[in-house]
């Protein structure tokens, strides 16, 4: 169809290793254009330390590398056959529609209509993690809270930036999974309110759609095990991006010399946790092989999974002797 897209022409638009930035992992789109001379051009936030707790885990990590799509901006005032980054690192350009995605740096009370130019730094998610698939680590920290739609017609509307539509995003935030609970559509009339029915002439709006799926918070006795110091202690390996293995590491399901390394099953978590002396049993039978196991790994290679946290050795020893005795 004769579209040009520009993709990674700026730094801000490319996913590269902190530490060498030469390597490229991915080179994100930046702009568009059409044979008509119509642009689309993205804007993306590089990840930060705003609003995370540096201490602990958190400490020493270098978290730049992540982007996050932040604006899609087109409907250019006058037409234009060239890229606008070919001769500008950001293009100065009158746009008509701009799309946000927003982190939380404009505020989530809904009945608040959000600016158009961010009001604060953005919010921290609780349960950060990384990926590792491109040999160095992308850490992210950041949930899209809401999904914004302004037009800019100043004559027309009286203001630079119009909120034409807000699409809110609701989760269910906690340390171990965070999970989207609801999505809803709101408007606002000229002066800020929300808009409501009037003489009960329009109906009122819908609930928010509400998300289905298992609740990923763990039970009372899994909570007080994470809460443990030694656990504490081990929340390092959970972020390694290593394989995770299942299901408590029961005996009746793996054979005695061998872990199988699969997801870990939130559904089996929820509804078939062992009993105390299960556990124990599965731990006393099992934790030689596993200990035997890890002594030929390199110390970097932790694969263990105890509750869907990661085992060093030390820390095997531990556990075990917290629980089995």
């Amino acid at each position: 169809n004769g579209i040009l897209h520009l993709l990674g022409k700026t730094a801000a638009a490319r996913l590269s290793d902190p530490q060498a930035a030469s390597h490229t992992a991915q080179w994100l789109v930046e702009e568009s254009v059409t044979p008509a001379g119509e642009h689309i051009y993205y804007s993306y936030l590089a990840e930060n330390g705003d609003n995370v707790d540096l201490n602990g885990n958190e400490a020493g990590r270098d978290r730049s590398a992540m982007r996050y799509l932040s604006k899609v901006q087109y409907g250019n005032a006058t037409p234009a056959a060239d890229l606008y980054l070919w001769t500008s690192a950001t293009p100065a350009v009158q746009w008509l529609f701009t799309l946000v995605f927003d982190y939380g740096e404009r505020g989530v009370d809904p009945q608040v209509p959000p600016a158009f130019t961010a009001q604060n730094s953005w919010l921290a998610r609780q349960d950060p993690f990384s990926l590792y698939n491109y040999g160095f680590e992308i850490r992210l920290h950041r949930l899209c809270r809401q999904v914004l739609m302004f037009h800019h017609f100043p004559d027309e509307l009286g203001e630079a930036d119009t909120l034409v539509s807000r699409l809110l995003l609701e989760y269910d935030e906690n340390p171990i999974l965070t999970q989207l609970c609801a999505a809803r559509t709101l408007a606002y009339e000229g002066d800020g309110y929300r808009r409501a029915p009037v003489n009960n002439m329009m109906p009122p709006p819908p609930p928010p759609p509400m998300m289905g799926g298992n609740s990923s918070r763990p039970k009372s006795k899994w909570a007080i095990v994470e809460e443990s110091k030694q656990i504490q202690a081990l929340r390092y390996y959970s972020a390694q991006g290593y394989s995770v293995i299942n299901k408590y590491l029961r005996g009746d399901d793996y054979p005695e010399t061998q872990a199988k390394e699969t997801l870990l099953s939130r559904d089996y978590l929820s509804t078939n946790e062992p009993s105390d002396e299960e556990f124990k049993n599965a731990m006393s039978v099992y934790i030689n092989d596993i200990a035997e196991g890890l002594s030929s790994l390199p110390e970097t290679d932790h694969r263990v999974v105890y509750r869907g946290l990661k085992l060093d050795k030390p820390a095997l020893s531990d556990v075990l002797k917290e629980y089995t005795t």
